[in-house]
């Protein structure tokens, strides 16, 4: 594990979600002072393990739905209170919207949960994910907490919203909790945020592309039903090639 301060928000966004730079505090040497760093001052005093035991009670009888990203500690980076943690064991509630890290000199799962508010950025399982209330920006209402963000272009950009709805379930086994997937979507384009969770929403951020969109939707129909998630990362993309062969 490693921890540094680091200078500005934007330097953040810039060195773990964004990735547009080499990180240099990835170089193995600051790695190991880093980790020399934080044995001597002892694991109990990082600001990481600071906060409330994560206790999950739920009991679901459909175990394909649960309400983590993933049921497991995954290692990633999280920036935390202005600190960046390399090589954390996080679990990310896309029911509550909070991430959850292992607590360090631990050998079972205790976990903590990070105050959103001081949770700036993480990266977990091959995604990263930026805390757009932390940004410093005047944004739509229906924006708040933490979203995968997905790069195309400096001018367009998608975020996407992972979330799990519950529905209670009480049967002669006992009482369960259930939870099903409601992602939702966000395009920012040229520095403005819009819904983008149907065909519409889209079309009215890229009129000028209402005939491309159709027939994107119509020939990837499939794929739409079976991961709606990853059928929009493949629409900003397809987008995100029409605007760059227009300005040529």
């Amino acid at each position: 594990m490693k921890s540094k301060y680091l200078n500005t928000f934007s330097c953040t966004l810039l060195l773990v979600v964004c990735n547009f730079y080499p990180c240099y505090c990835q170089e193995e040497t600051l790695q190991n002072i880093y980790r020399a760093f934080d044995a001597t001052i002892g694991y109990q005093n990082l600001g990481i393990n600071n906060g409330t035991i994560h206790i999950n009670n739920d009991r679901s009888n459909n175990k394909t739905n649960r309400y983590y990203l993933n049921d497991l500690y995954l290692s990633g980076t999280v920036v935390y209170d202005g600190q960046a943690y390399d090589d954390s064991k996080l679990k990310y509630d896309l029911s509550k919207d909070l991430l959850i890290a292992k607590v360090y000199g631990q050998s079972n799962n205790t976990g903590i949960e990070l105050i959103p508010e001081k949770t700036t950025a993480f990266n977990i399982d091959t995604k990263n994910f930026v805390n757009l209330s932390c940004l410093k920006l005047q944004l739509p209402t229906f924006i708040s907490g933490f979203y995968e963000a997905v790069t195309v272009t400096p001018e367009l950009q998608l975020y996407i919203k992972h979330h799990k709805d519950h529905t209670v379930v009480i049967n002669d086994r006992g009482k369960f909790t259930n939870y099903q997937t409601q992602n939702s979507f966000v395009v920012c384009y040229k520095n403005e945020y819009r819904q983008a969770n149907s065909q519409s929403d889209f079309t009215r951020i890229f009129p000028q592309y209402l005939k491309e969109i159709d027939h994107f939707y119509q020939i990837n129909r499939e794929d739409k039903r079976q991961d709606p998630t990853q059928f929009m990362r493949n629409l900003l993309i397809y987008t995100g090639s029409l605007l760059a062969k227009d300005s040529k």
